[in-house]
């Protein structure tokens, strides 16, 4: 199912779409081009190959006469029409930006479903990316989701496999792979997405370790009900880690 879900959801892609249009269009052109030349001309398909790509290359037959002239014409005429559609199409795409991007994601979902036993990060803002930085130094597997485009690119950028979206919906968490993970990272800003996030974790996967972060502390045990076994609050672990450089600092004064 992962993999139905991961091309389900590249064909809802407009620059899938377009390319579908240029195949149709091309595979149309040439099929009607060869089967017209080799019933009008009567050749064979072989023959009829190389007089349609004579006409559409406009080295036009000057034996031809009456229907076969006329189909000449119509492919000549509609020919350039639909290369001219198709080249200009597919230049804009690769303009825009379009068509690298979409490739792109093609590969990143392709990484991403050949994981398994990985992390997902759910949340690539600043605890996400540190968490990232220190996953990839002890080279253990991982997945980025985040709904910001710039913070993908940056992780992608990285060579982080990054995934574009919300977190919060299933089927972008299952392209992911967490139905394969060992554990997900519940780092949105916001505390109550992180509950919602680690049930539909858990409810994905029971046998996830959901570590997740909450910015008051009245929601820490809302989270660990959800289904969350670590939680931590970056804010007391700053604290945290100033105090026992205070308590270093201060030690050395004595001494």
């Amino acid at each position: 199912m992962p993999g139905l879900i991961k091309w389900n959801h590249l064909k809802t892609n407009t620059v899938y779409t377009s390319l579908k249009i240029f195949i149709v269009l091309l595979l149309g052109l040439l099929t009607i081009g060869i089967l017209g030349f080799s019933l009008l001309a009567r050749v064979n398909l072989s023959d009829a190959t190389g007089l349609f790509f004579d006409a559409v290359t406009l080295h036009q037959n000057p034996y031809f006469v009456g229907l076969t002239k006329v189909f000449e014409v119509i492919v000549v005429l509609f020919g350039g029409v639909i290369l001219w559609f198709v080249v200009w199409s597919f230049l804009d795409l690769i303009k825009d930006g379009q068509l690298e991007n979409y490739f792109k994601e093609v590969f990143t979902l392709l990484k991403a479903d050949n994981l398994s036993n990985h992390y997902i990060i759910c949340g690539a803002g600043r605890v996400g990316m540190h968490l990232a930085d220190m996953l990839n130094e002890k080279n253990m597997k991982f997945v980025v989701i985040d709904k910001d485009i710039t913070a993908v690119n940056l992780m992608q950028s990285k060579g982080y496999v990054a995934l574009l979206g919300n977190s919060l919906e299933e089927d972008l968490l299952k392209q992911a792979g967490i139905l394969k993970a060992r554990g997900v990272f519940a780092v949105l800003q916001e505390t109550e997405k992180n509950i919602l996030l680690t049930l539909l974790a858990k409810e994905l996967n029971p046998q996830l370790i959901v570590y997740s972060r909450s910015e008051k502390e009245s929601m820490i045990r809302q989270l660990k009900l959800a289904g969350a076994k670590h939680v931590v609050m970056p804010e007391v672990v700053g604290a945290r880690e100033l105090m026992k450089d205070l308590k270093e600092e201060e030690e050395k004064i004595i001494k």
